[in-house]
């Protein structure tokens, strides 16, 4: 990582070739306003220095800083943006005419390069390209400058992919293959929120989730209803059996009384003491029996079951007492119908008292004390199941007897409808202490007895409850199996579109060679086939696009594989230069063939290196001759500036080759430059089938005589006078004198190019520039101006 601190402009350790500090600031998303103050002041201070901003890909950051820079030129105060989505989809020609850019802006003075915090990781990949040279084999030197440290990161891939882009000589140390073996795959992954996976289970768990539980509730909710009926119904029928049997044992009781005072009436003191005895055998329930004959009620008629005296509070003078003060006992024995009532608000303890009037020449009424447990057998004969709770209460809704001590039966909303309906029998669904039931009734009208039948509705439905149980376990077990089956389904699925989605992310970053096969015969089967032809498609376009930008140049083979360039020309105004080795054909004879083939690979790399660092197009090899031409695809005001350039870093470049010539024996390398700006054709020139890209017009054919006068003057780069007025004076150019070329009917003007005028180690005159690439004395010495 760079040290870099948030506080004022600092300068690296490396300065350009001319001298000049790059100085970087790092600026906070806050201190975007303040940049206009910024450049302006720096500026100022170095009035020919220059600003440069680097701009992220983030929206909101970036459209700030592009606004702020936009406002900024519109003062015609410069500052340049660098834009970082270029460096990371590895536009090496975008590297090279910045990193150009830069260094000739250097010339004037020192550079600041403004850098938001988020991008100062991105400094570690930007700052090698601004400084990396053809020349440089290997990148270590830079980084060590720049960062003080000597090895290899994964972070410098870019930095090396450059180089071999600037330098197709150039091999990656084996330090890098082996760290791009290791993290072939260490591609940042996209974050989604959402898998594929993660989808398919989701969807697949809700909608069956939803599904089976809208089919068990309905499932539930009809089951309820029927069971709701069918209890009902049982209530129904429970309360009826129930009143039949109670009714049945009433008459059977009134009629073993009816017999019992027949006997009494006519029989002796001791004969009616066997008839109590027996009658109270065969009717344990029976307290207390009374005859009353003609509205006169005597001790002598009374006859009390003693059996209840030891663990009952009964006494039958209690009984006679009652009998005697409460005449509305026996009011209903003047209809001449049996009747029951509930004597416990008499008693203040459960009594029944069971009447059968017989009305004739002598009224007889016999009047029978009846505990309510007479009916427990019959309940116990009519209930079948513990669920059910069975009532009998009386004409004004009073308890007689129940099966669940613990019911209040005064607030029992079933009697109260019992009592009010006007019909015999009925089923109701009712709230009782926050507790639903279901319950029916019937009434026993001739003894003025009710009969209900109830159950809470939690036990009437704890079957539906129990199976809606038994469902949702169904429903879970089911969901289970249905999510690892899906699991496994999901991963046929989402595993070949991982893969293609780490395909995708590799050729982002660049790398073609992928290994994924189709595992499927489905659509995503053909889907990973096809992307695998595609990368396979692109990864020999990248080839071809290689091989082909070793025969022309790389923007023109850009723009040919996308079919950009088309049969024809238009008319620019380019420069063009030519060059050619001197004495080529001696070498060629003393040589060996593969000697003189190997030799000229070597220097036209070097000179093709010179012609790309400056932007310019090589137009084609013409035996030892390069020409070469720039403007003529994209135009710039700056194409006489690098044309000279190209030929300055060719003498400087060939200089440092003759070193290494002269060391294993061979004779140093001279050449001769011819530089011509001027309109130009520019296009396509040949068939459909066989196109080559080229300049031509008379300007092309000046820079070539151009070239050919070095021999008559003794240089190496001699520059026509319409590309000497494009330089705006500097540079150092000694004016040739005038000189008639072929095909021209006018003496051209020439100049001799030593080099800039900020170069303090140019050759001062024609004799130091003669001496320094090694010309020698010419036989007939030409003057100069």
């Amino acid at each position: 990582m760079i040290g870099l601190s948030n506080g004022a402009m600092e300068s690296l350790g490396i300065n350009f070739p001319s001298g000049a500090a790059l100085k970087i600031k790092l600026i906070a998303e806050a201190q975007i306003q303040e940049i206009p103050s910024l450049t302006e002041k720096f500026l100022k201070s170095n009035k020919e220095n220059q600003v440069f901003c680097y701009y992220p890909n983030e929206k909101s950051i970036r459209n700030k800083l592009l606004n702020v820079i936009q406002s900024i030129n519109k003062d015609q105060i410069n500052i340049l943006p660098i834009d970082h989505k270029r460096i990371l989809n590895k536009e090496f020609l975008y590297f090279k005419k910045l990193a150009y850019f830069i260094r000739k802006k250097s010339e004037k003075g020192d550079i600041l390069l403004l850098v938001p915090e988020i991008l100062k990781d991105a400094l570690e990949t930007l700052l090698p390209i601004l400084f990396l040279r053809p020349l440089h084999s290997s990148p270590e030197l830079v980084l060590l400058q720049l960062f003080k440290r000597k090895e290899i990161l994964e972070s410098d891939r870019i930095i090396c992919e450059y180089l071999n882009y600037l330098n197709p000589n150039y091999q990656i140390s084996i330090l890098f293959k082996k760290l791009e073996k290791k993290t072939e795959h260490s591609i940042p992954k996209i974050q989604t929120k959402f898998s594929i996976r993660f989808k398919l289970l989701g969807i697949t768990t809700i909608l069956l989730t939803f599904s089976i539980s809208v089919l068990i509730y309905f499932a539930s909710l009809f089951f309820k209803e029927t069971i709701s009926v069918m209890v009902q119904d049982y209530n129904l029928s429970l309360a009826r059996l129930l009143g039949d049997v109670v009714k049945s044992d009433i008459e059977n009781l009134i009629y073993r009384a009816d017999i019992f005072t027949n006997s009494s009436l006519s029989a002796n003191a001791n004969n009616r003491q066997i008839l109590k005895n027996e009658y109270f055998l065969n009717n344990p329930s029976v307290v207390w029996i009374h005859i009353i004959q003609d509205e006169k009620s005597s001790k002598e008629n009374s006859y009390f079951n003693t059996s209840y005296t030891k663990d009952y509070p009964f006494s039958e003078e209690e009984f006679l007492a009652l009998i005697q003060e409460r005449k509305e006992i026996l009011n209903r024995t003047n209809l001449g119908s049996a009747y029951i009532l509930n004597l416990t608000k008499y008693l203040d303890y459960p009594m029944l008292a069971l009447l059968s009037p017989k009305l004739g020449k002598n009224s007889i009424t016999t009047v029978q004390f009846v505990t309510p447990s007479y009916f427990l057998d019959s309940i116990r004969s009519s209930k079948q199941s513990d669920f059910f709770d069975l009532h009998i209460v009386d004409s004004q809704g009073n308890k007689i007897f129940s099966t669940n001590d613990t019911l209040d039966l005064r607030q029992f909303p079933i009697i109260a409808k019992m009592l009010s309906s006007g019909i015999d029998n009925g089923s109701q669904k009712f709230l009782h202490q926050s507790i639903a039931y279901l319950g029916s009734f019937r009434i026993i009208d001739k003894y003025g007895l009710g009969i209900i039948s109830s159950v809470p509705e939690d036990k009437a439905f704890e079957a539906v409850y129990r199976i809606q149980n038994q469902n949702i376990l169904l429903l879970l077990m089911t969901l289970s199996l249905t999510f690892v089956l899906v699991y496994l389904f999901a991963k046929t699925l989402s595993i070949p579109i991982i893969r293609l989605v780490s395909a995708t992310e590799k050729i982002e970053h660049g790398i073609l060679e992928l290994d994924i096969e189709p595992t499927s015969n489905d659509e995503i089967g053909v889907l990973t086939s096809s992307f695998k032809h595609m990368a396979n498609g692109l990864r020999e376009r990248e080839r071809i696009k290689e091989e082909f930008g070793k025969f022309v140049s790389p923007e023109i083979a850009e723009r040919a594989l996308k079919g950009e360039i088309m049969l024809g020309g238009e008319k620019k105004i380019c420069t063009v230069f030519f060059s050619d080795i001197r004495s080529f054909t001696a070498m060629s004879e003393s040589k060996e063939p593969e000697e003189v083939v190997e030799i000229l690979n070597e220097y036209f790399t070097q000179m093709v290196d010179c012609v790309h660092l400056t932007g310019g197009i090589v137009d084609k090899f013409i035996g030892d001759a390069v020409m070469a031409h720039w403007g003529s695809v994209v135009s710039d005001p700056s194409d006489p500036k690098n044309a000279v350039d190209s030929a300055l870093l060719m003498r400087r470049a060939l200089l440092v080759l003759n070193e290494k010539l002269v060391k294993e024996g061979n004779n140093p390398i001279r050449i001769g430059c011819g530089i011509n700006s001027g309109p130009v054709i520019a296009g396509q020139i040949g068939s459909q089938k066989r196109l080559e890209f080229t300049v031509i017009g008379d300007a092309v054919n000046l820079a070539s005589r151009v070239e050919y006068l070095n021999k008559d003057f003794g240089t190496d780069i001699l520059i026509s006078e319409s590309t000497y007025q494009e330089l705006n004076g500097e540079y150092d150019c000694i004016p040739m004198k005038e000189i008639l070329v072929r095909g021209k009917e006018k003496p051209q003007k020439t100049y001799a190019v030593l080099g800039k005028f900020t170069d303090e180690g140019r050759p001062k005159d024609l004799d130091a520039l003669r001496k320094l690439v090694g010309i020698p004395d010419l036989k007939e010495e030409h003057g100069h101006e």
